[in-house]
């Protein structure tokens, strides 16, 4: 499917929750949440190929497997609570959305936190020079 294809399917999805928001809200929601699934599960097998060359790329970086990993697992925290967040946004629920995206944040911060600590130990060892 194109990525043309999958707009259209979303504008087309867009009209029609907001034909029957009026009549039966829970549908329209239902059909907001399926179509952004569907797209979901989409890029995700798009972003198979995307991950691999991201992963060639880095693994040029010599001894630098931890690195590579960090920064994947971080990709896809990205993408999962964006989804998560854009989602709770389309149900009306601003706030959870943005206890899923702080969540996310302090995940990051957590995956990152190896790296930051062999970033301070190669700036030691470039000031003890």
């Amino acid at each position: 499917m194109e990525v043309t294809a999958l707009i259209v399917l979303c504008i087309i999805t867009a009209l029609l929750a907001l034909s029957l928001r009026g009549q039966r809200p829970e549908f329209a929601m239902l059909l907001s949440l399926g179509c952004g699934l569907f797209v979901l599960l989409y890029l995700l097998g798009q972003m198979k190929d995307i991950f691999s060359g991201l992963e060639d790329i880095l693994s040029g970086l010599s001894g630098q497997s931890e690195l590579t990993a960090i920064i994947l697992k971080a990709l896809g925290v990205c993408i999962v609570a964006e989804w998560g967040s854009q989602c709770c946004r389309d149900a009306g629920e601003t706030a959870i959305a943005a206890k899923v995206e702080l969540a996310a944040k302090a995940a990051l911060v957590m995956m990152s936190m190896p790296v930051f600590a062999s970033l301070l130990e190669m700036a030691g060892e470039l000031l003890r020079l």
